[in-house]
């Protein structure tokens, strides 16, 4: 659910941009069903879901949840972690963050074969502007 910070993170190119969303999409083994730039870019993403969920302020983050929230508790932290670096974008990039958006929307346009899930939410999240609009804290708990 952190689709800016991935997309940030995980290269410019049209097939990392791909493969940085993908990562939220596409799940088992990777081999042959991707370009290798793409895998290369899923794998990535997986390896930074990895370093995340394993470190000890993100556990210590989630522990602050109640029991009948932890289930969601990630999803949240992922959204709130993008509400902070879309709202700081400018310390962590030269690009303006409508410029990039602007450039990710344009890459998944027009993409012919995203995953299905992707396929159904892409449209909405371009029209809707979802990754600039975490800059809005009210986004966090509209997501």
């Amino acid at each position: 659910m952190n689709y800016l910070a991935h997309l940030h993170l995980g290269g410019q190119t049209p097939a990392q941009l791909l493969g940085s969303l993908y990562g939220d999409f596409v799940k088992g083994l990777l081999p042959g069903r991707f370009p290798a730039d793409i895998e290369s870019a899923i794998r990535l993403h997986r390896r930074i879901d990895a370093f995340t969920d394993s470190h000890p302020l993100i556990k210590q983050a989630l522990g602050r949840f109640p029991d009948g929230r932890r289930r969601y508790a990630g999803i949240a932290l992922d959204v709130f972690f993008d509400h902070c670096l879309a709202r700081d974008w400018h310390l962590y990039s030269d690009e303006p963050l409508d410029g990039f958006t602007r450039k990710v929307y344009r890459v998944l346009a027009e993409e012919p074969a995203l995953p299905e899930r992707l396929a159904l939410i892409a449209p909405r999240m371009a029209a809707q502007d979802w990754l600039g609009s975490y800059r809005e804290f009210s986004v966090v708990g509209d997501a």
